[in-house]
């Protein structure tokens, strides 16, 4: 599924035909490229192409195969179908998935991304679930989806593999261990900005910048500020840089306090929460990776 950037067209290198960023929508050709990875993944073994395939699968289906229990998680926990319809398509692979197609390509585009999320969380084969995520970027890149999933299934709007890979990073650290809390704050962060919550998930990533430093210098109660210069871990500028950072969420009319009206978050928009995500998960890694050298 991975591989060389897709070459332009002809009519693309001509201007005949813009490629523009789908942000707020999905066009035909990126709904059924997704649809393909599903089915691929899924059921690409269950259409019958021949007679004798088409005689042995109006015999039943194995109500126990990974492909009828994606089906089965689709239609009772995320189409909320009745269960008794879902049977009346159980003659053949063909009828089964033809109802689920007929669903999917009736979802708003939004909806088309809550399926993905939901497909990737719910997959009964683990083989099958690692195949989804990677399949599923392939052809969000190849269609200039402006969207990406995270190694976890969470849909996020951030373009960049190398953004992805800091983000998978800064949520991965052990759950039992000190960075515990800074990996909750990122996967909350990172949730929040799914749900374009922007001001929520600011909040969460520098919240995991500071979740990190009082970890490493195993201090709670002293201000961010002094423990970010006291650990001795970044260069000066950056520790001034993201003290600053800190500053500006945190001062008397900043993020992290309360709203005195709605128009008082107007500026804040995805721009902010992807820049402050990238870069917090990226700071943490880096403080988190420099405490381990040290020891």
């Amino acid at each position: 599924m991975t591989g060389k950037p897709k070459r332009q067209s002809f009519s693309e290198r001509q201007g005949l035909i813009k490629t523009i960023v789908q942000i707020d929508g999905m066009d035909r050709p990126l709904r059924a490229s997704l649809w393909n990875i599903i089915h691929q993944t899924l059921w690409g073994d269950k259409v019958p192409t021949t007679h004798e395939e088409l005689f042995a699968n109006l015999e039943g289906i194995d109500t126990g195969d990974v492909g009828y229990t994606a089906v089965h998680n689709l239609w009772l926990g995320f189409f909320h179908e009745p269960i008794d319809e879902l049977t009346e398509h159980t003659g053949s692979w063909r009828g089964l998935i033809a109802a689920v197609k007929q669903r999917f390509f009736s979802l708003e585009w939004n909806r088309i991304y809550d399926l993905i999320e939901y497909l990737v969380e719910h997959c009964p084969g683990e083989q099958e679930a690692k195949w989804l995520v990677p399949g599923f970027n392939h052809v969000l890149q190849e269609h200039c989806s402006a969207y990406r999933l995270s190694k976890d299934g969470l849909v996020l709007p951030v373009t960049s593999s190398e953004e992805l890979a800091t983000i998978d990073k800064a949520m991965a650290h052990d759950a039992c261990g000190p960075y515990a809390g800074t990996s909750k704050h990122i996967a909350t962060a990172a949730k929040l900005l799914r749900q374009r919550d922007f001001r929520n998930s600011v909040k969460e990533s520098i919240s995991a910048v500071e979740s990190a430093v009082k970890a490493i210098a195993e201090d709670k109660k002293s201000d961010f500020a002094s423990l970010l210069k006291s650990i001795g871990l970044a260069h000066p500028a950056l520790v001034k840089s993201f003290s600053s950072l800190y500053g500006y969420t945190s001062d008397a009319d900043g993020i992290r306090h309360a709203l005195a009206s709605p128009a008082d978050d107007s500026s804040l928009g995805a721009d902010e929460a992807i820049f402050f995500l990238v870069n917090c998960s990226a700071f943490t890694n880096l403080l988190i990776a420099k405490a381990a050298l040290r020891k």
